[in-house]
């Protein structure tokens, strides 16, 4: 009998293992959590495309048909911060200038499947040592930036 029990206790175990280890997977594949990973990628890539001086890609990061704002506090704000046609230039003239951005932190806040769209945060550090605030969101079927909000640096 105890040996039964033993047995019984093992194949409970193991079941509920593999039951665990199937969660944990279909949590993993969940879009909202690859979309937190292309949001995080995209930001990465933009802090350092912009590091780099390489304005062209930090551009590429944008999404063309689903692009929202591109807004840096002072320099880009409305209405010129919803233009995609002027990012690249913008960008241009921002590396130009020197601008250099290194992440400090990065937080996913959340995947809306009804337009497969994710929102994150940011806090960066520009060339002069400023801590520099932020939030956004990525199309999660692209991986790119649809909004890019920045404030001033503190």
């Amino acid at each position: 009998m105890i040996g039964y029990l033993c047995n019984m206790r093992f194949r409970l175990t193991v079941m509920l293992s593999a039951a665990a280890m199937a969660l944990v997977a279909s949590c993993s594949s969940s879009p909202g959590v690859a979309c937190a990973s292309s949001a995080e990628a995209a930001v990465v890539g933009f802090t350092e495309a912009t590091s780099a001086g390489d304005a062209s890609t930090a551009d590429s990061l944008f999404s063309q048909d689903r692009f929202g704002w591109f807004s840096e506090t002072p320099g880009r704000l409305d209405p010129e911060a919803r233009n995609r046609d002027t990012l690249l230039a913008y960008l241009s003239e921002r590396v130009m200038e020197g601008a250099r951005y290194e992440l400090v932190s990065f937080s996913f806040n959340g995947y809306r499947e009804a337009d497969e769209t994710g929102n994150f945060g940011f806090v960066l550090r520009n060339e002069a040592g400023s801590r520099i605030v932020g939030k956004g969101a990525v199309a999660c079927e692209t991986g790119k930036i649809i909004v890019w909000s920045m404030g001033s640096p503190e």
